[in-house]
């Protein structure tokens, strides 16, 4: 779709990170305090941020989630 000859694109993509997109791009000095995207599953979108998993998820979830998406 365009407007006034520029493209517009829809903001709910759902564009979903590489889990190791931090380590790759932060600045050097932050690279201990990056988030670490989680790969519990396919398509997770959990991130660990300071030793914290957001969202957490107990074992048996990821378990089934994993089967689900199989």
């Amino acid at each position: 779709m365009a407007k006034n000859g520029f493209k517009v694109i829809d903001s709910d993509l759902h564009v979903m990170e590489p889990p190791d997109l931090w380590q790759r791009y932060i600045e050097p000095a932050y690279v201990d305090r990056a988030p670490i995207g989680l790969t519990r599953h396919p398509r997770d979108l959990g991130v660990k941020v300071e030793g914290l998993k957001s969202p957490s998820f107990s074992s048996s979830a990821t378990k089934r989630i994993s089967k689900e998406s199989e």
